[in-house]
């Protein structure tokens, strides 16, 4: 499934996906997909993915990538970015925070088709 998913962002127009590298080995990713937001009043960018090797965590590689997801939301002209975590993933919560990512009341729905 995640190999499929990846082939349909390389081969989507106004997606992206920025990967970290250590000695040609991928240590993160993080991939960005534009979305028209009625309630923002314009484009604004989805964070999907946002994962980081366990062994190369706590070494910015992860402030790296959404800084820099960040930087071309800016570029392209977003209202916003945003993006869910699992609520049981503390340390991922504590990141974005750190990161000046605002947590808001709003919870997610899912039906699988």
């Amino acid at each position: 499934k995640h190999r499929e998913g990846l082939t349909l962002l390389l081969n989507k127009q106004n997606s992206l996906i920025l990967i970290a590298e250590y000695n040609y080995l991928v240590v993160g990713m993080v991939t960005l997909q534009e979305h028209i937001s009625t309630a923002a009043g314009g484009t604004i960018g989805i964070v999907e993915d946002m994962v980081i090797d366990e062994n190369f965590r706590r070494k910015g590689i992860g402030k790296m990538l959404i800084s820099s997801i960040e930087s071309m939301a800016i570029h392209k002209g977003y209202k916003r970015i945003q993006l869910m975590a699992d609520n049981n993933n503390v340390s991922a919560m504590k990141f974005y925070t750190k990161q000046n990512w605002s947590r808001t009341n709003l919870i997610a729905f899912f039906k699988f088709l």
